[in-house]
């Protein structure tokens, strides 16, 4: 044979060798916006493989995306490139009421040793073929709003689907999670392809939600890296945050077992935990942004009443019924019984409206001057009960 037959043969090898090395590098997780103000948003992506990532941010001008060099703001913390899967890019400064089109990249890391770090292939949305991502950051006034909240899908991609369109989806603000999304977090793809995937396919690129945790979500190995997937502004899993003239207060209700439970295997510490997010509650509500707020409104997954209470259940009603309840709230939301129930103020304990969503059901809920009005659609499409809740 001869040597250029030899040498081509050489080059088609070594070309599908390169092939086959760098073209499984991907965005296994498209983008997706948490914690959007007036001034900032997060967005969060993952990829196949370790990797430097970035997003570019383009203003909404009219022009193509390639008429200029984008501004690149990088996954970075202290001044170094994070190399990781998962990417988080905090982006500040923004204008308010202003759309912004991006696309995230990530450049593959082959080899980091010492200070030398090898790269292979790029992984990023697309702008060529289609239309750029979009957010738009908020109004400094929104006069009223709507959101959509589900719970208990537990991974469930057909429920899913169906609980976004039961809950007015397109038409929502924006969207909250009320924990058990995922039945553990044992496998690191639960959060991301039976659950994150699903809200990225509906809207999550381009409208943000917020997160409550679930007991659900605290379960198995990975319930360590929880918060890469999310942005709060507290950085934990209980927070608040103002929308419009309503104030939300999210709080995260841990384990539904006492932490010497042997299914937690000596790893639950949720009870020193529930201690100190009380404390950071009492705070909390004495807040200029609660207390000037028009409208309260709480989240947490388990309920703080019901019957057949549980140790999880009991500590709840003992740390924060007692602070919610001089909170003047509008009513509060959880989850984690999978059945429907509605507690009047002063039925159980409660100086507020309780309303326990079930895990087939959606809460579309209309915030505005006066009154809060939620409407509940039941998984078959009809709407089911509706409450409205008026300021004076």
């Amino acid at each position: 044979m001869k040597k250029s037959v030899l040498m081509s043969i050489l080059g088609i090898f070594l070309s599908l060798a390169c092939l086959n090395a760098t073209s499984g590098f991907r965005l296994t997780l498209n983008p997706y916006l948490q914690n959007l103000t007036e001034n900032e948003v997060t967005i969060i992506w993952e990829t196949s493989a370790p990797s430097v990532g970035w997003v570019e941010l383009a203003p909404e001008d009219g022009t193509n995306y390639y008429a200029a060099e984008r501004a690149r703001y990088y996954d970075s913390a202290l001044g170094i490139k994070n190399i990781s899967k998962v990417h988080k890019v905090t982006l500040t400064g923004l204008k308010k009421n202003t759309t912004y089109r991006y696309r995230v990249i990530s450049h593959e890391v082959t080899s980091c040793t010492g200070d030398k770090v090898l790269y292979d292939d790029y992984a990023a949305t697309v702008v060529y073929e289609r239309e750029p991502l979009r957010f738009t950051t908020r109004g400094k006034v929104v006069e009223e709003f709507t959101f959509s909240v589900m719970n208990d899908v537990h991974q469930d991609s057909l429920l899913f689907d169906n609980l976004y369109n039961l809950g007015n989806g397109m038409a929502a603000d924006f969207f909250i999670f009320n924990g058990d999304m995922v039945n553990s977090m044992g496998d690191e793809k639960n959060i991301t392809d039976r659950f994150l995937a699903y809200a990225v396919q509906h809207f999550a690129s381009e409208k943000e939600f917020k997160m409550v945790r679930g007991n659900h979500e605290t379960r198995g190995f990975f319930a360590r890296t929880y918060m890469d997937y999310f942005e709060t502004p507290t950085g934990l899993p209980y927070y608040s945050f103002t929308y419009g003239n309503a104030f939300f207060i999210v709080l995260d209700t841990g384990e539904d077992k006492p932490d010497s439970d042997i299914e937690y295997y000596g790893t639950a510490d949720y009870g020193r935990y529930r201690e100190e997010e009380a404390a950071w509650l009492k705070n909390e509500l004495k807040s200029e942004a609660c207390v000037k707020a028009r409208h309260r409104i709480a989240l947490m997954h388990i309920p703080p009443v019901g019957k057949d209470s549980w140790y999880g259940d009991n500590e709840v009603r003992r740390l924060f019924l007692p602070l919610l309840n001089d909170a003047d709230l509008d009513v509060l939301l959880c989850g984690h019984t999978h059945d429907y129930a509605y507690y009047k103020p002063g039925e159980a304990g409660n100086a507020f409206p309780v309303l326990v969503n079930d895990n087939e059901a959606a809460l579309s809920i209309h915030v505005d001057e006066n009154k809060v009005t939620i409407q509940i659609y039941g998984r078959d499409g009809k709407k089911t009960e509706k409450f409205t809740y008026k300021r004076k």
